[in-house]
């Protein structure tokens, strides 16, 4: 009976390993071949030395058998996870993830995996050493790909927003004679980690129907038909769109779809930080308003070498988000770069320039709060960490203090 156990065991472990190989052979990316070797095989190779630690029945063996199986278990799965990390933060392709991507926004990630950054001619200062360059020699892409044109404006629909919103995004679609659709989300979540969820869900309920009635009036008086979709689950699903940048996206600055429930949710740090994510999950551009125009003339691109931006802003200069104002660089950005925002300037007749040096205290915001007069700062995407609030400070503030306009994420294509 001993050794019929034991044999099953091996077999058992066997197969499990024999998974993970094909696991390892079969799977697209790193991620999903670090879950086999370190779950199949972990489990497969504790299987063969627990079958082992049968069959020979011995004190020796079983001590030395639960100490290897212990060793397993507290090593190789903490290194896989290690190993995982890295390949995620070296920008190793995610060809297996399906839906968002829950890491968005709390781990840093590389827009470019390790081979495409070599293979694209800029090397780190070490490996330039070791190839007797004296610097690292970097190819400069100014070309873009130009974005569709807009097909569908999506707006957001929460309590004590509605108004600036739905005016930025109906502005919008008019002028580019584009679909507008409003969507009326309740956030399951903040009911679910509230102590009463009843009464929580009563609460956001109403507060979304008075939402909706200020939409109706609002609807009645610009004389519009529009889209108007409810649901209740998770909003970064809900939104999440694949249309690329035929389809825009109008959130507020600040709110969630909670729509401003103050209901208790003891034993956690819940806050609406979700609103900083959705434009990892939609894959057209997003517009952050509150509606107030300000009327400076120019618009701010933060400019780090992003590929999307320069397509970003000429959509948006295309689409008259801002008009026609002027354009503002900012940024460490080479004299071909910036002839590459110039000639989209001039294709739409607007001027561009190099932002002035400034002196600002870069700790506390990205860019300088002497440009916070700007109609609209155009942005690859949203400073790390994806907070609405940061050591008191809301998340429009630390990009650039005091700023009152829009912020037009380009996200990644």
């Amino acid at each position: 009976m001993t050794a019929i156990a034991a044999l099953i065991l091996k077999l058992l472990g066997v197969s499990f390993l024999f998974i993970a190989a094909i696991g390892l052979i079969r799977f697209t990316d790193a991620f999903q071949r670090m879950h086999a070797a370190t779950k199949a095989g972990t489990l497969g190779a504790g299987l063969v030395v627990a079958g082992t630690m049968v069959s020979h029945g011995s004190t020796d063996s079983i001590i030395m058998g639960t100490l290897t199986i212990l060793f397993l278990l507290l090593t190789v799965p903490v290194a896989g996870h290690m190993l995982g990390r890295a390949s995620y933060i070296s920008g190793a392709p995610m060809q297996g993830l399906r839906g968002a991507n829950a890491l968005d926004g709390i781990l840093e990630r590389q827009s470019l995996s390790l081979e495409e950054r070599l293979s694209g001619g800029t090397l780190p200062d070490p490996i330039a050493r070791i190839l007797g360059r004296d610097e690292p020699q970097e190819t400069l892409d100014t070309s873009r790909e130009w974005w569709p044109d807009l097909k569908d404006v999506k707006f957001a629909v929460i309590d004590r927003h509605v108004a600036p919103v739905f005016s930025r995004a109906l502005g919008i679609a008019r002028s580019n004679r584009a679909h507008i659709s409003a969507h009326v989300i309740i956030d399951q979540a903040a009911i679910d980690c509230a102590r009463d969820m009843a009464e929580a869900r009563t609460n956001i309920r109403e507060r979304a129907s008075r939402a909706m009635a200020e939409l109706e009036a609002l609807k009645g008086q610009k004389r519009v038909k529009l889209g108007l979709h409810y649901d209740e689950g998770n909003p970064e699903s809900i939104l999440s769109s694949r249309d690329g940048a035929t389809s825009l996206l109008v959130l507020p600055r600040t709110g969630w779809f909670h729509h401003g429930s103050d209901d208790r949710r003891p034993g956690t740090s819940w806050e609406p930080d979700g609103l900083l994510r959705l434009p990892a999950v939609h894959s057209g551009p997003v517009l952050y308003s509150d509606g107030k125009a300000q009327r400076s003339g120019f618009i701010v691109v933060n400019d780090s070498g992003e590929p999307d931006v320069l397509a970003g802003l000429d959509w948006a200069l295309r689409h008259s988000v801002w008009g026609r104002p002027k354009v503002v660089v900012f940024g460490d950005t080479a004299p071909e770069r910036f002839a590459a925002f110039d000639a989209i300037a001039i294709e739409h007749e607007v001027t561009c320039e190099m932002a002035p040096s400034l002196s600002w205290d870069a700790e506390t915001s990205t860019l300088p709060p002497q440009l916070s007069d700007a109609d609209g700062i155009v942005l690859a995407s949203l400073p790390r960490p994806l907070r609405t609030y940061w050591y008191g400070h809301a998340w429009h503030d630390r990009l650039m203090a005091g700023y009152g306009g829009d912020i037009f994420i380009v996200g990644a294509r």
